[in-house]
């Protein structure tokens, strides 16, 4: 259970760090 969380946090992490860099490119395009 303990891997599978870490993969399910490590998964989570990386989906919020490109949302992240998509709002920055954003907000340095305008």
């Amino acid at each position: 259970e303990d891997k599978e969380l870490g993969r399910l946090l490590t998964d989570y992490n990386e989906m919020v760090g490109l949302l992240c860099i998509n709002k920055v490119c954003r907000v340095n395009s305008q």
